[in-house]
């Protein structure tokens, strides 16, 4: 829905939630697929950018339901220690924690996170370590 993704892009000021990226190319990702009976609504989204949107898509970033803190797969932590540069500047790039809109409508909802990582709990086992 356009709603959807203007009142996210808005709520987080245009920039990616995970690195800060702005310049019209965030994007708004939904954290409980809508086919999982996700709403359309902003505490179901988050502001990112391509590359942080489809690395949260193949499950392989993972934010904390509470405090949002970011963890990256082990896949691309092991290809930055073997000399993959544009690995190493992901990883450099990604906050620790993701940032969420100053208004608490808007900030990603726990039960979303919750509920996405319950669904794709064989996609998240990594994020457990």
């Amino acid at each position: 829905c356009a709603s959807f993704g203007r009142k996210v892009k808005d709520a987080y000021g245009g920039q990616c939630a995970a690195c800060g990226l702005g310049q019209r190319l965030v994007e708004a990702a939904h954290i409980l697929p809508v086919g999982l009976e996700g709403p359309d609504t902003p505490r179901n989204g988050i502001a990112l950018c391509p590359n942080h949107h489809t690395a949260f898509d193949k499950h392989l970033m993972w934010i904390q339901p509470v405090f949002h803190r970011i963890k990256l797969h082990h896949s691309i932590h092991s290809a930055a220690e073997r000399g993959d540069e544009p690995c190493a500047r992901f990883i450099e790039s990604t906050r620790a924690y993701a940032s969420v809109p100053d208004a608490t409508d808007f900030r990603p909802a726990a039960q979303y996170l919750s509920s996405r990582y319950e669904s794709f709990k064989a996609e998240y086992l990594w994020a457990e370590s």
